[in-house]
């Protein structure tokens, strides 16, 4: 889908003193483009279905550790925009082994810092570690993504912050007309809800979160990137030891998204606003398309 946004604002009149013309300087010419070589990779699949890139790259003694999940908002039933943003928080909220403290502590031992984020179609989880500590930013990452405590305190602090930033967000003129944009181009898609509501947050429990888990979690829909500076037999043994006997769930389940191809008007009314929020979209081909 392509979208526009324009914003229509009041013009200003204003003085301005302008300088007396000088003499126009040509630029410098611009030099020759510095050359891109695309770093070194590596590819391998575990017998669980697990994928891991190994990237050498930088010179910094860092590696950047992601494990991206084929699964997000796409995956999410009917009743529940916002699960799949409650879940992936969830699991930085402690494991079976390590509180939540204590998993922000060893990723900032190991010189680094631990990070969810959700998408429509994937989620991601790692962060940052010293180069010599990779090994065991890998294993943490493993106990995180995989054991889970999935208490009730975690949760319930995870959705209050969630309807908060929520309620922050939904005041701003752009969300809310791509909330209204969405709903209208995918009315009986989850790509039709970018946000949730309060009272749908409200309304999620602890096993839903539980379920949603159980459902889209697991090696076969795992893809780990460990990129920067390392030892790739090293790394490839930690990789294995940490997530070889993960379970492989179950494999994505395809849900097309066919946009609403007619027009439509949609207004809503800001009173007192200072601006225009104007969002325009229509289908176009399929990207496969010849």
């Amino acid at each position: 889908m392509r979208r526009f946004a324009c914003a229509a604002a009041a013009a200003l009149s204003i003085t301005v003193n302008v300088a007396p013309a000088q003499s126009a300087e040509r630029p410098p010419v611009p030099g020759a483009p510095r050359p891109f070589r695309v770093p070194p990779h590596r590819t391998f699949t575990m017998k669980n279905g697990m994928q891991v890139t190994l990237i050498h790259y930088g010179l910094v003694p860092k590696t950047v550790v992601s494990l991206v999940l084929g699964t997000g908002a796409i995956d999410e039933p009917p009743f529940g925009p916002g699960l799949a943003s409650l879940t992936a928080d969830v699991l930085l909220q402690g494991t079976v082994a390590r509180s939540a403290q204590g998993v922000s502590r060893e990723a900032a031992d190991l010189g680094g810092h631990l990070d969810v984020s959700t998408g429509a179609v994937a989620t991601s989880i790692g962060g940052e570690a010293l180069s010599e500590y990779t090994a065991r930013f890998v294993s943490l990452l493993s106990d995180v993504v995989r054991h889970p405590a999935l208490d009730p305190a975690g949760f319930e602090r995870v959705r209050q912050n969630a309807v908060r930033n929520l309620a922050i967000t939904l005041q701003n003129a752009s969300d809310q007309a791509r909330q209204q944009w969405r709903s209208m181009v995918f009315p009986d898609h989850p790509f039709g809800h970018p946000y949730s509501n309060e009272k749908t947050l409200l309304a999620l429990q602890l096993g839903h979160v539980r379920n949603f888990y159980d459902d889209n979690y697991g090696a076969a829909r795992a893809h780990l990137y460990i990129s920067g500076l390392f030892d790739d037999q090293l790394i490839e043994r930690a990789a294995r030891d940490a997530f070889s006997d993960w379970k492989t769930g179950l494999a994505a389940a395809p849900r097309p998204a066919n946009p609403v191809a007619r027009r439509q008007l949609s207004l809503i009314d800001r009173p007192g606003a200072p601006q225009s929020t104007i969002w325009i979209g229509l289908p176009v081909i399929d990207p496969a398309s010849a």
